[in-house]
């Protein structure tokens, strides 16, 4: 329900979702991202600017931003999918440790945390 809301008015991203959409854009192509996002976050003053390990996220929301056309909104829609994969693997992994109880566990947990977590931290890149 999250996606179709933000669907219109159209969003338009500003400072780092630009810049994610931006490497997102150039992923296959003569320009393809081979570091991760760049970091303000720092111990201090003059200790800024560092990047993040690599581009896996860009790769991995790839596919879904081309098919839903590559554009503001596309970008949103990858990033609810790959939490939906992720959320998928915890579960998973989870049955595959211990079976139905932890998934049970695990799966009320999970729901609990997206529901705090709220729509609109689940659909930001």
């Amino acid at each position: 329900m999250t996606l179709g809301v933000l669907r219109h008015p159209r969003w338009y991203p500003l400072a780092d979702q630009a810049d994610i959409e931006l490497r997102l854009r150039d992923v296959w192509t003569a320009h393809s991202p081979l570091t991760g996002l760049y970091s303000r976050l720092g111990a201090g003053p003059g200790r800024e600017g560092s990047r993040h390990p690599g581009p896996l996220g860009f790769y991995a929301m790839w596919p879904v931003y081309r098919v839903f056309g590559a554009n503001s909104w596309a970008m949103l829609a990858s990033s609810v999918s790959l939490h939906i994969v992720a959320i998928g693997a915890i579960i998973a992994t989870a049955y595959r440790r211990s079976g139905i109880a932890l998934v049970a566990g695990i799966t009320a947990s999970v729901a609990v945390l997206t529901r705090f977590y709220g729509p609109l931290n689940l659909t930001d890149p």
